[in-house]
């Protein structure tokens, strides 16, 4: 009796560690503005998870979220709920910044999330890199805020975007269909600008295809047969370098 109760109990020990585990990897950077140095997580997860003993990393500087200003939110966060701080300087035009559970910073299980703009190589790459949540020398290229655009379970360059309304095409303009598809999808145009290119991403961020000199005025048929069965992001691109991101699922 008394072996079956200590069997039980770390049995029990383990499977909490391994939900807590789990749960953490639900929260994510949501949005980044090196700018301003504001930063925005949030919680796909479906339980609460509290972040202040949390740390972000950026170019080997290191801070725990419980030390820094709390502008939006609460450490306390519920599902779907989202935290903004500021208080952590970023570098504008070059830098990564690392999201982790603890003070660990080389450690692919304690980083959470990753995220690098202006230039590949820098600061904690490696790890998001050993940890499959990034590309190595992918990088964002644009200015900032920088978005997040997945579901929390996506990864890599290819889930981030650029925050500028000027820079979106509107995502109702471009249609994608049949979707899911085989092999063949259609791309209609109801846009006033031709499209002009298409970037076709994996989910784990890594471009797979790439669709240049396009001239689509009206509708046209791609040909996906070179890739394999999965989910999709296609960053559709027109003439005035404006994009829209839609997901497609191929059979």
């Amino acid at each position: 009796m008394k072996k079956h109760y200590v069997f039980t109990m770390i049995l029990g020990l383990f499977l909490m560690l391994n939900a807590q585990n789990a749960q953490a990897q639900n929260i994510r950077l949501l949005e980044v503005n090196p700018a301003t140095d504001e930063i925005t997580l949030k919680n796909f997860g479906s339980s609460a998870q509290n972040v202040g003993s949390w740390w972000v990393c950026s170019l080997f500087v290191y801070q725990q979220i419980s030390n820094l200003n709390i502008t939006n939110g609460n450490m306390m966060m519920m599902p779907n709920d989202e935290i903004t701080f500021t208080g952590f300087s970023l570098n504008d035009s070059s830098s990564d910044l690392g999201l982790y559970n603890n003070n660990s910073f080389g450690s692919s299980t304690a980083m959470q999330d990753f995220v690098q703009w202006g230039a590949g190589g820098q600061g904690r790459e490696n790890v998001a890199v050993a940890k499959g949540i990034w590309s190595a020398g992918d990088f964002l290229s644009s200015a900032g805020p920088f978005a997040y655009q997945g579901d929390g379970t996506e990864n890599g360059l290819g889930f981030w975007t650029t925050l500028s309304l000027d820079e979106f095409l509107d995502a109702s303009q471009i249609v994608l269909y049949p979707n899911p598809t085989q092999s063949i999808i259609t791309l209609e145009n109801l846009s006033q600008h031709d499209i002009t290119g298409i970037e076709v991403f994996d989910t784990f961020g890594r471009k797979v295809n790439t669709f240049n000199n396009l001239d689509i005025v009206d509708k046209t048929q791609l040909d996906l047969s070179a890739l394999t069965s999965g989910m999709y992001l296609f960053k559709v691109f027109d003439d005035a370098n404006r994009f829209v991101t839609q997901k497609v699922i191929i059979k």
